[in-house]
């Protein structure tokens, strides 16, 4: 007796495909790898081109932020003094205050930005 129900057919399949898909798959596989080569280069751009001014952006968020504290404590004496005018005396020493923040704030963001152009300077002098 023979059992049929049990046999097994092994083909070889890739000696039946044609040559042009084996082509196909070839160009294929080199559009995809110069595509991503591409595209590499296309985001390396777009980072470089991001953070290439950045010093300059941080030292002027730094005056920013520094007349903003400036302007906020001008405000705050401005509304003392006006609410009293005896607290003439209080009203300075805020905006004097006021002012050293203002100048403090300015100083240590303002040296964030210096650091970092500072830092691009060195790395190109080395080539990197």
């Amino acid at each position: 007796m023979e059992n049929n129900e049990n046999k097994m057919v092994f083909e070889d399949i890739s000696s039946s495909s044609p040559n042009s898909v084996k082509k196909v798959v070839k160009q294929a596989g080199k559009i995809a790898k110069t595509t991503a080569v591409e595209v590499k280069k296309a985001s390396d751009a777009y980072g470089n081109l991001n953070h290439e001014k950045i010093e300059k952006v941080i030292k002027i968020i730094s005056f920013v932020v520094a007349i903003g504290v400036f302007l906020l404590f001008l405000v705050a004496a401005g509304i003392i003094f006006f609410l009293d005018h005896a607290l003439i005396f209080l009203s300075a020493l805020i905006l004097l205050f006021g002012s050293g923040l203002a100048l403090i704030c300015l100083y240590l963001i303002y040296a964030q930005g210096y650091m970092i152009a500072q830092n691009k300077e060195i790395l190109e002098r080395l080539g990197k």
